[in-house]
């Protein structure tokens, strides 16, 4: 699980408003509208990832918890 928090008013949510959205084992966001904002945020700050997913300990291929 990933929380991002939104800093401009989109679908549905409110400016300010926190969501945790689920990742895969790779730790990409599984929805593609929250997958396609993030890879806008680096453009226009539109959302903020508040906590990442942890890794999984001994993992060789950095795996994240879903």
């Amino acid at each position: 699980m990933i929380t991002l928090k939104i800093n401009v008013a989109m679908n549905g949510f409110k400016a300010g408003s926190t969501i945790v959205l689920a990742v895969d084992s790779a730790g990409n966001v599984l929805d593609d509208f929250w997958s396609r904002r993030l890879k806008d945020a680096e453009r226009d700050n539109c959302v903020e990832i508040i906590q990442q997913p942890k890794p999984i300990k001994g993992s060789k291929n950095a795996d994240f918890t879903a």
